[in-house]
């Protein structure tokens, strides 16, 4: 390690420093490396996070594709469009609840502030301590809103499909249960559809395709209660 003398003039008395010049330059990499380690293990997570969300997607495919042959439509692949609806549905799962759960959290913590503020502090100004934890904490909070909500927008527009699976399952379980099990499983059918009537009638928006003024509206809405008319219909049957 290489030191180099400095004379220095401190108060009128002649000083020796010390300084070692080549740790300023090893400053800028080391950050640089931090900064490459931050962004390697944010790959490396995103990269595991995308596995497991294209595992679980396949999984559910695969339920899909036995409970269909088991109702006896395995003569057809599932569409191309259906796979990657189930995919992204089940990739956006989790960022959705992170997005509910911070909103909820942002809604409480602004709530409870103007409580305090105008229930303890109504003459006087709270503890600037406060002020900053609060601070920081909305901030924080609706950048995750933020973050979160465009990687969860997915799940909420795929609902329909999710609850078209979950119907078929109910069907395929019915279909295959014994007789002690047969009514209690039909009865599981007729609460998924109840479920599936519903998503049916809010799908145009949820979409986020259809404005909300768009005269589109009342033809899709028309077209959904002839849809929740054939899956009545079908259940009569």
């Amino acid at each position: 390690m290489k030191f180099t003398l400095v004379r220095g003039q401190q108060r009128g008395l002649s000083t020796v420093l010390l300084k070692e010049p080549a740790s300023a330059a090893r400053q800028p990499l080391s950050v640089m490396g931090g900064m490459l380690a931050a962004m390697s293990l944010n790959i490396s997570l995103r990269a595991r996070w995308g596995r497991r969300a294209r595992r679980w997607g396949d999984e559910a495919i695969a339920e899909l594709r036995a409970d269909l042959d088991r109702l006896g439509y395995g003569w057809g692949p599932i569409p191309p469009r259906l796979r990657v609806a189930l995919r992204h549905t089940y990739a956006a799962e989790v960022p959705w609840f992170v997005f509910m759960l911070a909103a909820v959290m942002l809604a409480y913590i602004a709530v409870a502030y103007f409580v305090i503020v105008l229930g303890l502090y109504r003459e006087h100004d709270p503890p600037w301590r406060w002020m900053l934890a609060w601070a920081i904490s909305v901030t924080l909070l609706m950048k995750l809103c933020v973050k979160t909500r465009g990687a969860g927008l997915p799940f909420v527009r795929n609902l329909l499909t999710l609850e078209c699976k979950a119907t078929i399952r109910a069907c395929s379980e019915a279909y295959g249960a014994s007789h002690a099990q047969r009514a209690e499983k039909l009865s599981a059918v007729g609460t998924a559809l109840r479920r599936l009537e519903g998503d049916v009638m809010r799908a145009h928006r949820r979409s986020g395709t259809v404005a909300f003024l768009s005269p589109r509206r009342r033809e899709l809405k028309v077209h959904a209660g002839q849809v929740v008319a054939k899956l009545r219909e079908a259940e009569a049957t």
